[in-house]
């Protein structure tokens, strides 16, 4: 399966267990490119789960979702991924995009509301 897109389609499951059992279903380990652009079930927990489950993905949108830089690690220190678009999560830092870019992933990391740019601090 080449694409994936739960862009905002989760939200109004039970709970994170849900989206824990589509990620780790295994007809989506070959999967290569997810988007999860507003999906409030999607943390540094779901991150791990990707890094884990989706060894073949090589594009994520994670815009507008609460990831921080632990969960940036996490993907993109276990797959191939390629492309990594973090639109707009207002807990990831500066620091992690320029690490994820230091790595050779293409980082889309723009911030269009009043929020900031914090995060956790990550030692990497």
């Amino acid at each position: 399966m080449p694409r994936c897109d739960l862009a905002s389609g989760l939200d109004n499951t039970p709970g994170q267990s849900a989206f824990r059992d589509i990620l780790k279903h295994p007809r989506l380990v070959s999967l290569e490119d997810l988007d999860l652009q507003k999906t409030l079930s999607c943390d540094d927990t779901i991150m791990g789960i990707i890094g884990e489950s989706l060894p073949m993905l090589r594009s994520l949108n994670v815009s507008e979702t609460d990831i921080t830089g632990v969960g940036l690690k996490q993907v993109v220190k276990r797959g191939e991924l390629k492309r990594l678009i973090v639109n707009d999560c207002r807990r990831l830092g500066d620091d992690a995009v320029a690490w994820a870019r230091a790595r050779g992933v293409q980082v889309e990391h723009k911030t269009t509301s009043s929020f900031g740019s914090g995060g956790k601090k990550v030692r990497y």
